[in-house]
């Protein structure tokens, strides 16, 4: 590939390895941050803008982080960047982690429902506002990548979206971004951590693999990937910083086994893997390797699973596997049980007195949680007991002032005394439901 007259430039390189050489352009350029394209409606909003003195925000929910840019900042404000022809693509490797990937970068998830990944391109394509066609790419990832292969030998991708970005507003001129792409609202998709689900412990087993591909092009324009991500070393972060699972609080980070290297792939069939430099001349004031990869930042909505299956509540709830009657966006079999309720009218008795009856929580099968009857208000100094149904409540009259509250058959419990005054209503009568039934005979639960 020829090497691209971008201007303005601030030199040109060649990043060598034991591989092959590719064409590495450096631009003094700034990055702008141009916000969030929401597929669904095909709208771009703003970046949020930081008052004095806000921190900067970590992203919620980022799953794969590579977006550290060690030379893009005073005094050198140095952008590597790669050119990406017609008809080619350039594809870089990382990892997702699963629950059973090794400490520090241990997952919460097998899979992971894809709502947002942001891109880092510079392009001299005119954007519309000026009557350019924009920057027009196309994003495939796949959940296993062995690295270093062609489009055929990666097979059918799990996920491919075809983008017209904004270009440059100033014909000529090469405009360098990121931006966030938003897929909620039916774009999202699953990707499994590990590249199966599970961690293996080897590279070709356990990556993903990710391509800006262009395939439509203005004769004379440039698109171009953003290199990014940083060996510890070099003055950037450790793998996997800034994700849900290690130092979510920090805003870059450099992808998670993201090794050395990147493709070219010239053709479907065909392509040649690359490495990164080890030294550049571009920033002499913070030398270092220009490393091998591009810049990715992959997220999700929600990485919560309250019901340990290895999938996010709220892809559950989407498949239809776990129901969310009451909306809340968690799976019912995780919510908290009903508080208990009265369903039926307590009766007078002599004195006038209206018991009430109540429970601390539902009773549970396995014993899960206390359950506590107390009755209240009832006539001091009675003998009194508490009876249930097995089959259901019921509010059949029962005489002239009380209701048959449950259904036959009935079982009672032991007889009790309630205490209080003769002729008062300050009774009372309790219950520990759970150690009742343990000490029943199977037979008679």
């Amino acid at each position: 590939m020829k090497s691209l007259a971008l201007l303005p430039l601030a030199s040109l390189i060649l990043a060598s390895s034991a591989m092959a050489q590719d064409d590495v352009l450096t631009l003094n350029v700034p990055i702008e941050n141009l916000g969030t394209l929401h597929m669904a409606s095909g709208a771009i909003t703003p970046p949020i803008q930081l008052g004095q003195g806000m921190a900067a925000l970590a992203t919620p929910g980022v799953i794969y982080n590579n977006n550290t840019l060690p030379y893009a900042v005073a005094p050198c404000n140095t952008v590597f960047i790669n050119g990406i022809g017609l008809g080619q693509a350039r594809i870089d490797d990382g990892r997702i982690p699963t629950r059973t990937s090794p400490a520090p970068n241990t997952g919460t998830l097998d899979e992971y429902y894809v709502s947002s990944f942001q891109i880092g391109y510079c392009t001299t394509e005119d954007d519309t506002s000026i009557g350019g066609p924009g920057a027009r790419v196309t994003i495939l990832f796949w959940e296993n990548y062995d690295g270093c292969i062609d489009l055929t030998t990666a097979g059918a991708p799990t996920a491919g979206f075809n983008l017209t970005l904004p270009g440059t507003l100033t014909t000529g001129t090469n405009r360098c971004v990121t931006i966030n792409i938003n897929l909620v609202g039916g774009f999202e998709f699953t990707m499994k951590g590990d590249a199966d689900g599970a961690y293996n412990g080897t590279a070709a087993a356990d990556k993903f693999g990710w391509a800006m591909q262009v395939n439509t092009l203005t004769t004379g324009k440039t698109v171009s990937i953003i290199r990014a991500g940083q060996l510890t070393g070099s003055g950037a972060t450790f793998a996997g910083d800034g994700t849900y699972y290690l130092n979510p609080g920090i805003t870059q980070g450099t992808g998670l086994d993201n090794d050395n290297t990147y493709y070219l792939a010239a053709t479907a069939t065909t392509g040649t893997c690359f490495g990164g430099a080890t030294t550049q001349t571009a920033c002499p004031q913070q030398p270092g390797p220009i490393y091998g990869a591009y810049y990715m930042q992959i997220s999700t909505t929600d990485t919560t699973d309250c019901n340990g299956n290895g999938r996010a509540d709220v892809r559950d709830i989407a498949l239809g596997s776990s129901v969310d009657l009451n909306a809340n966006g968690v799976p019912d079999e995780c919510d908290p049980p009903p508080a208990p309720i009265n369903y039926c009218t307590g009766g007078t008795t002599t004195n006038g007195c209206v018991a009430a009856i109540s429970a601390t929580a539902n009773p549970s099968v396995s014993f899960a949680n206390a359950c506590n009857i107390a009755v209240a208000n009832v006539e001091g100094q009675k003998s009194g007991l508490i009876f249930y149904s097995i089959t259901g409540q019921a509010a059949a009259p029962w005489n002239t002032s009380s209701f048959l509250c449950v259904k036959s058959p009935t079982q009672r419990t032991g007889t009790q005394t309630t205490g209080g005054t003769v002729g008062a209503c300050d009774g009372s009568m309790a219950l520990d439901w759970n150690a009742y039934q343990t000490a029943l005979p199977m037979r008679s639960r």
